[in-house]
């Protein structure tokens, strides 16, 4: 073992070497003592041991004194790391929140809210979900949610400070659309809860057998019933059986990511077919 790293050890060696040194420092004078003589080089070697542990000591606490700086400048670059990460996160959530506010004002809607997401239902697919807007920023049960892509489904329940939403792509009921090209009328109905091995969430259904339906149509809200406004994109046509008895569509929302999205704040009373 080595005595330097022993502090206990050191410090009652130094003790010794002072108690020594104390001793016989006053035993004769160096030019009339024989153990004056004797002792005089004794005590040049405890004194040089004394130096070498004394800076010995010194050594250990600025390794100490380094270690802990070191120490802190680590802790203070993670910090520092983090509140960068944090500012880049904000910096890209605050663009995509200009750029969906910009898309809800070129539709022509002038009275809505943003909002974030902070709770989905279990599962891959963003089915049903929780916003941090409710009763207090004037959202109501019923009110559309939108984003940039497209439309994600309405609001189902509304508290005072978050509410639910449920999607188009659970909303079994079926949504009111048509075909933008040829102007026919469907129903589109969501797949959520049983998504075939492609990964498509919707569906058409109520499609007339003489509509010019094709891969690759956009599919968009018709307005028919109320409930969604006219003209809201849904998404686009992939497949269509021969007898246009399955046609199926993929959203152009991503509905895996969902982290931003805009309520209209207008109620669109169903209408009575």
């Amino acid at each position: 073992m080595n005595i330097f790293d022993d502090k206990p050890l050191m410090i009652t060696l130094i003790l010794l070497v002072v108690l020594t040194v104390l001793l016989f420092a006053n035993i004769g004078s160096s030019d009339e003592s024989i153990v004056g003589r004797w002792i005089a080089p004794a005590q040049q070697k405890l004194y040089e041991f004394t130096n070498r542990i004394s800076r010995s000591f010194e050594a250990v606490t600025e390794t100490d004194a380094l270690i802990a700086e070191n120490l802190r400048l680590k802790e203070a670059n993670a910090a520092l790391n983090v509140e960068l990460m944090q500012m880049d996160e904000l910096k890209r959530e605050n663009e995509r929140l200009s750029d969906l506010l910009k898309f809800t004002s070129s539709v022509g809607y002038d009275n809505f809210v943003a909002a974030r997401v902070i709770g989905k239902a279990p599962g891959n697919w963003f089915s049903e979900f929780t916003i941090d807007v409710g009763l207090e920023d004037g959202i109501e049960s019923g009110m559309v949610v939108i984003a940039e892509d497209g439309l994600i489904g309405k609001v189902s329940v509304a508290y005072s400070t978050y509410s639910k939403v449920i999607s188009i792509i659970e909303i079994s009921t079926g949504v009111p659309a048509m075909l933008e090209r040829s102007r026919d009328y469907c129903v589109v109905n969501g797949q959520a809860s049983e998504v075939s091995d492609d990964g498509t969430l919707l569906g058409i259904s109520f499609i007339s057998d003489q509509a010019g339906v094709v891969p690759g149509d956009k599919v968009i809200t018709s307005g028919i019933g109320g409930v969604y406004p006219k003209g809201l994109l849904i998404g686009t046509v992939t497949s269509v059986s021969n007898d246009l008895k399955e046609v199926t569509i993929i959203s152009n929302v991503d509905f895996m990511h969902i982290e931003e999205v805009v309520v209209i704040k207008q109620l669109f009373e169903e209408v009575d077919q």
